[in-house]
């Protein structure tokens, strides 16, 4: 018996939780949890703190970790203060190139064994001894939680849109704004049959010509959202194209494959993780106002408030039929007739204790034949 199969016997109720669950994916995930009926609460992907770039490097394929590490090097001085920048290397292979132009930063990948060896490490780049850079797979992509993440990059296309979107949410968790580059060099891996990860999404989106937030709220959110749109979001490279940060991707000089970068420590951060002094970074477009929620989460707030609206009601007429129904009666037809045209869609939505009252009140599955009259009114 798998896991969720055994959680899945026991009569309690059950709440998953995830922050990254596409919504083409949510009612396999139903399935597997064997749950047919249940309640999908979601707030949107949207991160208006992120702004999104992605570059084709020159030189094919086997210019991508040379670009990598000469972008790393023209925008080291982003991370100033407490701020700090992740590399996501698609391959393994690929990191550890990476990391001989720049042997003093830190390589996390699936063969580290033991927590604390991961905690060591990625204490070490919190405190800036590293230069502020790290390097890791998807092993990564999880689990690191520091909040002044200033730059996050892709060295290769990821495994997926949902991959991506986790590896991009270790930015700008402090609501500051924050770059997320993605370096390719043409070639996307083939999605698997299942494609949990969204690859074919993730695909489209490398090669396609629309708002960087379009194909990431279409696949992750079911809605199309723009930089437009997102109020107070910062604009994605093909809204708002940036020049310098193009130029630091294919016009910086590549390295030569014995040079090493040299990236002196940084400060340590303040008590909070938060660099206490702006950075001098390139010009970014200004951030509007940010006067209504968007459209999803403003459907899933007003479906919330006509859910409780809803059980109040029933509430009250539960309350009404154990006082005013007499002993022995099947209750009142006008009240049996008005469950049964109104309630009986949304029984699935109400409470599980309040929807068992209901139905032990209401007597229902007993053949009703004509109406019923008690006390001379129907």
């Amino acid at each position: 018996m798998s896991r969720s199969s055994k959680v899945m016997s026991y009569k309690v109720k059950v709440v998953a939780l995830t922050g990254t669950l596409p919504e083409k994916l949510h009612v396999e995930l139903a399935k597997k949890l064997s749950l047919p009926e249940h309640r999908v609460i979601r707030a949107p992907t949207n991160r208006i703190e992120h702004q999104y770039s992605i570059f084709k490097v020159t030189g094919g394929r086997e210019a991508l970790v040379p670009r990598t590490a000469a972008f790393i090097m023209k925008s080291t001085h982003l991370l100033t203060g407490g701020r700090r920048g992740i590399i996501f290397a698609t391959r393994k292979d690929d990191g550890e190139e990476l990391r001989k132009y720049m042997p003093g930063v830190d390589f996390i990948h699936g063969d580290i064994v033991g927590e604390t060896a991961r905690r060591n490490t990625i204490e070490k780049w919190r405190n800036g001894s590293t230069g502020g850079w790290l390097i890791g797979t998807s092993s990564l992509i999880q689990g690191v939680d520091y909040p002044d993440v200033h730059l996050v990059v892709f060295m290769g296309v990821p495994w997926g849109m949902v991959q991506f979107v986790q590896g991009a949410g270790r930015s700008g968790r402090n609501g500051q704004m924050s770059r997320v580059v993605l370096l390719h060099a043409g070639w996307s891996p083939k999605p698997k049959p299942e494609d949990v990860q969204c690859q074919t999404e993730m695909n489209e989106w490398v090669e396609g010509g629309e708002c960087r937030r379009i194909g990431i709220s279409k696949c992750m959110d079911g809605v199309e959202v723009t930089c437009e749109s997102l109020e107070g979001a910062n604009q994605c490279d093909l809204c708002h194209p940036d020049s310098d940060l193009a130029d630091m991707v294919n016009k910086t000089p590549l390295p030569l494959k014995t040079q090493v970068i040299n990236l002196p420590p940084l400060a340590p951060p303040d008590s909070n993780g938060v660099s206490a002094d702006p950075p001098t970074q390139l010009e970014i477009p200004s951030l509007r106002p940010r006067n209504a929620p968007t459209p999803i989460l403003a459907n899933g707030i007003q479906e919330q408030e006509l859910r409780e609206a809803r059980n109040s009601m029933v509430s009250q007429c539960i309350a009404t039929m154990r006082t005013f129904r007499p002993p022995g009666s099947p209750g009142c037809i006008v009240c049996w007739f008005h469950d049964r045209e109104c309630h009986g869609e949304h029984m699935m939505s109400l409470n599980e204790d309040r929807a068992q009252e209901m139905r032990d009140l209401y007597n229902w599955g007993r053949p009703r034949k004509g109406a019923v009259v008690v006390g001379g009114q129907r």
